[in-house]
């Protein structure tokens, strides 16, 4: 079954040309690089776009991705949630820019990790037992990871199922990953937990040595999942995350 997603701009500093064409770069990524990559293990997705005036008429059995203005999550630049079984996203396009980041990046980024883990409780076990998150860009989330999709505007890097593992590469779309998790590239982050589902936030610095803008941000998502009893969460199987 192939699920709607729904990119909405409710952000005032975007025109709704801007946002529609991110619709069939994103449907690209999918078709062409991710769900090759990933298989039945991420959402099978058809892509769509609604403007502001759409939001009350929009199919509650869809997944939005609202493109707002500014977070009132400090330092977020975008998430998803999962709020009693209804499932969208949020992308923060002034936050972005004020950061000098690219939002449709975050989009990308943003996509990407909704439809591999809707319901925010992947892990995967690593060999020390501790619980690495199923997260898809972080640890390769920095802009100059990115790469083109089409018409020049640029999506996200992402690891690749080898990443939640202990065997060869690549671990990573685009192959910068030296090794698997928990390898992250310059400016990268990955939320690591212990076996009672607490979780922390790890970390690689840029190579001027400047803290990642993503990863510091604050842990939307990792808050989401340490709410989570450990019995809700969901273990994958080493390397077929």
């Amino acid at each position: 079954m192939t699920q709607s997603v729904i990119i909405v701009n409710a952000s005032h500093l975007l025109m709704d040309e801007q946002a529609r064409a991110y619709a069939p770069v994103l449907q690209m990524q999918v078709d062409r690089d991710f769900i090759p990559a990933w298989g039945s293990r991420a959402t099978a997705v058809k892509i769509s776009f609604a403007s502001a005036s759409d939001i009350p008429h929009l199919d509650p059995r869809s997944w939005p991705i609202f493109l707002n203005n500014h977070s009132n999550d400090p330092g977020a630049l975008g998430w998803h949630d999962d709020q009693d079984g209804r499932i969208f996203s949020r992308v923060f396009v002034g936050d972005c820019l004020r950061a000098g980041l690219d939002w449709g990046v975050t989009l990308s980024h943003e996509l990407l990790e909704l439809i591999l883990d809707p319901d925010i409780k992947r892990v995967w076990s690593m060999p020390d037992g501790r619980l690495a998150a199923l997260e898809a860009c972080d640890a390769v989330e920095s802009d100059d990871q990115a790469y083109v999709g089409m018409v020049g505007l640029r999506v996200s890097n992402f690891v690749l199922p080898a990443y939640f593992s202990t065997g060869a590469g690549p671990w990573d779309f685009r192959r910068m990953l030296k090794g698997p998790c928990p390898a992250l590239t310059p400016g990268g982050y990955m939320s690591i937990g212990d076996k009672d589902g607490n979780f922390t936030q790890i970390e690689e610095r840029r190579t001027d040595d400047i803290r990642g803008s993503r990863a510091a941000m604050q842990g939307h998502r990792r808050r989401l999942r340490a709410h989570r009893q450990p019995g809700e969460l969901e273990i994958v199987a080493s390397g077929e995350a």
